[in-house]
C-alpha cells in the first residue's frame, strides 16, 4: 500500500493587504503621511515618534480585525463563571428604563398605594408677574400696578402640579387617627413622586377630592315575569353605586280596557302583579337603605 507524503510549508509571501497585514498597513499610513505632510515631515524611519505611534495604530487595527473574524462565541466565552454570556449584557429595563412622562403614568404608580382608591393629576396654576423696566420678578399681582403696560408683563410656571386623591374608606377607632392615616399616605405619594418625576417638575400640593351630594331620581319599572330576586339585587347595586336612596314614588300602573266580564283571569293576573307586586317589591328593599341612612320618603 503506498502513500504519498506532502510536505508542509510556510509561504514567503504571506502578505494580504488588508486589515490584518500589518506592514501594509504600515506602508499605507507612511503614504498618506507623505501626501500630507511631506513637506514637513521627512524622516519616516522607525525611531520616529511619529512613526511610533503609526505602528500602534496598526497593530490596533490588526487586532481588531482579527476580532471582527473571530466567532462571537470566542469572543465571549470565558472560564470565570462571573463573566458568562448573561452577565456580558444589560438587561432590557437596564437599558431601557421607564419613568412616567404623563399624567396617567403617574395615576398608574399612585393607585397602586395603599389606601389611594384613585387621583388626578392637574396642573397648578403659579403666574409672574414682570418688571420689564427692572427686570424683577414677583407673584404679587398688585406690586406693579403703576408701571405702565408697556413695561410689564406676565407668565405662568411650567411643571407645576396639584394632585386630587379620592382616598379609599378608612376605618379607625378615632378621627386623629383617621387624620394621620391620611397624612401617611400623603407622604408616600410624595415620596413616589419624587422617585419618578421629570426634571423641572414638581408636585406643589395633594388635595382630597371633596364629597358632593347628589340625588338621581329614576323611574323604575318592574316587568311582569321579574321575580322578588332580581327587584333585590337591584337595589343592592343601588345602594353600592349611590350609598342611598332619599324618595321612592311609585307611578307604575295600568288598566286593560274592559270589566270583569270581558278580562280574563291571566290579564287580571298580569294587571295585579304589575299595579301590586311592583310596588311591594320595591317597598320591601328600599326601607332598610333609607333606614341606614336617617331615612326618606316613600310616595
Amino acid at each position: 500500500m503506498s502513500s504519498i507524503i506532502q510536505h508542509i510549508s510556510i509561504p514567503k509571501s504571506v502578505a494580504t493587504e488588508d486589515d490584518l497585514d500589518f506592514y501594509f498597513l504600515r506602508e499605507k499610513g507612511i503614504q498618506y503621511i507623505e501626501e500630507l505632510g511631506g513637506v514637513l515631515w521627512t524622516d519616516f524611519n522607525s525611531h520616529d515618534p511619529g512613526i511610533t505611534m503609526l505602528e500602534m495604530l496598526c497593530y490596533a487595527i490588526t487586532d481588531l480585525g482579527n476580532r471582527i473574524e473571530t466567532p462571537i462565541q470566542n469572543l465571549l466565552a470565558s472560564k470565570d463563571p462571573s463573566k458568562g454570556f448573561a452577565e456580558q449584557f444589560y438587561k432590557a429595563e437596564e437599558i431601557f428604563p421607564n419613568k412616567p412622562v404623563t399624567a396617567l403614568d403617574y395615576r398608574k404608580i399612585f393607585i397602586d398605594i395603599d389606601g389611594v382608591r384613585n387621583c388626578w393629576l392637574r396642573t397648578f396654576d403659579k403666574k409672574v408677574h414682570v418688571n420689564c423696566r427692572k427686570n424683577e420678578l414677583t407673584y404679587n399681582p398688585n406690586k406693579y400696578n403703576n408701571i405702565e403696560t408697556d413695561f410689564k408683563d406676565d407668565f405662568n410656571l411650567r411643571g407645576l402640579y396639584t394632585l386630587l386623591v379620592e382616598f379609599e374608606d378608612i376605618k379607625t377607632q378615632s378621627k386623629v387617627e383617621k387624620i394621620e392615616k391620611i397624612k401617611a399616605i400623603k407622604e408616600e405619594i410624595k415620596i413616589k413622586y419624587h422617585q419618578n418625576r421629570n426634571l423641572c417638575e414638581d408636585l406643589v400640593e395633594i388635595t382630597k377630592v371633596k364629597t358632593k351630594p347628589i340625588s338621581v331620581c329614576a323611574s323604575i319599572e318592574v316587568e311582569n315575569e321579574a321575580n322578588e330576586e332580581e327587584v333585590q339585587e337591584f337595589f343592592k347595586k343601588i345602594e353600592k353605586e349611590q350609598k342611598k336612596v332619599d324618595i321612592l314614588v311609585n307611578v307604575v300602573g295600568q288598566s286593560e280596557p274592559g270589566g270583569p266580564v270581558e278580562i280574563d283571569s291571566l290579564t287580571w293576573q298580569k294587571q295585579f302583579t304589575l299595579n301590586l307586586d311592583t310596588a311591594y317589591f320595591c317597598i320591601k328593599f328600599v326601607i332598610p337603605i333609607m333606614e341606614k341612612n336617617s331615612g326618606g320618603s316613600i310616595v
